[in-house]
């Protein structure tokens, strides 16, 4: 299930195509993700992810000014294109490239794990990602997912990684891309914490 606004003159397609108007939010809804593609003009963003969302904490050594600092990856488990199929349903999915994001996960990731909006020379467009808090540097993707040695590279165990979940009771749009796609297995012995009931709500509230 998934919610989306559209302009009041496509009201009598979007009926036909059968999305229904939910009153209390006070948008179009479709019940099932095998009939999204019919609604891609609406379901703007590169992915569709379902159940929720994993941020995955790092701490290393700023790769700039060498002191403490901290990176986050949102990851996660099934996800459907749009196309009516689903894919890394065995999975955890480290997503990256994010152009941009809902205004609430945007405005949780900013306050707890410092993310922002950074140009980059190499790609030639702004996207948000991580930085260093002390030197304000940002950290590129190579540095943060390419290597073995990278933060979010995981090889055999995600026990340096720290977890997060918020689960969400319907699909959400992710303007962003798929880097890797890494068995959940692998995530049995990083350390889970813990978010309130209130940042949950804030993460996915419209």
């Amino acid at each position: 299930m998934i919610y989306f606004t559209a302009d009041y003159s496509d009201r009598a397609e979007l009926s036909a195509l059968g999305a229904t108007f939910d009153f209390t939010r006070w948008q179009w809804r479709v019940d099932d993700y095998a009939d999204y593609k019919k609604f891609s003009r609406w379901l703007k963003g590169g992915l569709i992810i379902r159940g929720g969302l994993y941020f995955l904490v790092s701490e290393f050594p700023c790769p700039y000014c060498k002191k403490p600092a901290k990176a986050v990856a949102v990851a996660t488990g099934a996800y459907t294109e749009g196309d009516g199929k689903l894919y890394g349903s065995d999975c955890l999915n480290i997503l990256y490239g994010f152009e941009k994001l809902p205004a609430a996960v945007l405005k949780f990731m900013s306050h707890k794990f410092g993310v922002r909006k950074f140009y980059s020379e190499v790609y030639g467009y702004s996207y948000y990602t991580n930085g260093c808090r002390r030197c304000g540097k940002p950290f590129v993707d190579w540095y943060l997912f390419d290597e073995q040695s990278s933060p979010f590279f995981i090889t055999d165990t995600a026990e340096k990684l720290k977890m997060y979940f918020a689960p969400c009771a319907h699909d959400l749009c992710i303007d962003g891309r798929v880097k890797w796609s890494f068995p959940a297995a692998l995530f049995a012995d990083a350390e889970r914490g813990e978010l309130t009931d209130e940042e949950i709500y804030g993460i996915f509230a419209q």
